[in-house]
């Protein structure tokens, strides 16, 4: 992503909230998910269409990107190149080329220096401080571990209790709301980091409430399968929601300013520290049971 123009790292974020949102819709449109139960013993429901047609259209959906990247690298080689040559600042080569002979040339050339100056400014401006970038090194590691860590781990355990149908749609939905999330800095977009600090710990909390769901499996909470489903899918979506946001957010915000580069690949190194830390400890630390799939 280093060689590309800033702005194409929100569509990345985007299109990894899209990877996850073409498999949910197909699985809502598959209509698995749905057993029943009789007698004790699960009637598991047909689906509208096989596994191997599933697969298919995702394999589809995989060329289509790579083709898409290549023709990305291809066509846009030169916006790159001049977009990397503007970042130089390199304008004086410009003013000293012979084939610039005429007076309009020379105003284009001029014109685009006080663009780039402008542009040098507001990224100066915009720079964050160390503190906050170890802030957000720290935050991303934390919530990285909720998301990819904790949360696929207990979801499941949260969700079961109250219905196989509960933790489809519990996961579907969430893939669902992850990209919609991811374009909503393209519309507000918070800078402050106390702000997104106290969302990152909103969704701790979110977090935190799926794990105190997954302790109590295989019970319900106030013993109501209603209540407990619409709460076990609700907290999974919200945390789904800011972490999509925050992610973006913060790869914004390390992607400004002097050293983005350096700064995007410890943001990346923090994503997986936080990832790889707590998958162990609650994969094979037994600390949840999991709910009979029929009572």
């Amino acid at each position: 992503m280093r060689r590309f123009h800033h702005a194409y790292l929100n569509a990345y974020f985007v299109g990894m909230g899209f990877s996850s949102f073409i498999p949910g819709i197909l699985s809502l449109l598959q209509g698995s998910g749905k057993d029943e139960c009789e007698h004790v013993a699960p009637i598991l429901s047909g689906a509208r269409f096989s596994v191997s047609t599933f697969f298919f259209i995702i394999f589809i959906w995989t060329v289509v990107g790579t083709v898409s990247f290549e023709v990305l690298c291809r066509f846009d080689r030169q916006e790159i190149e001049h977009s990397q040559y503007l970042d130089r600042g390199d304008g004086e080569t410009l003013l000293n080329n012979p084939q610039l002979t005429n007076f309009g040339s020379v105003l284009d050339v001029t014109e685009s220096r006080e663009k780039v100056t402008t542009l040098e400014h507001r990224e100066a401006s915009s720079t964050i401080s160390r503190t906050d970038y170890i802030v957000i090194l720290i935050s991303t590691a934390l919530i990285n571990a909720q998301m990819y860590g904790i949360m696929p781990s207990t979801q499941s355990y949260a969700t079961l209790p109250y219905s196989s149908a509960t933790y489809h749609y519990g996961v579907t939905l969430a893939n669902l709301v992850s990209p919609v999330a991811s374009v909503l800095p393209l519309i507000i977009t918070v800078r402050s980091v106390p702000t997104l600090c106290c969302l990152a710990l909103c969704l701790s909390c979110a977090t935190a409430f799926t794990v105190y769901l997954a302790s109590l499996s295989p019970n319900l909470i106030f013993d109501s399968v209603t209540i407990g489903s619409i709460l076990s899918v609700g907290s999974g979506l919200i945390a789904a929601g800011l972490y999509s946001y925050i992610r973006v957010v913060f790869a914004l915000l390390l992607r400004e300013g002097e050293q983005s580069e350096s700064r995007l690949f410890w943001y990346g190194f923090f994503t997986l520290v936080g990832s790889a830390v707590m998958f162990p400890l609650v994969n094979f630390a037994s600390i949840f049971i999991s709910a009979p799939r029929c009572r």
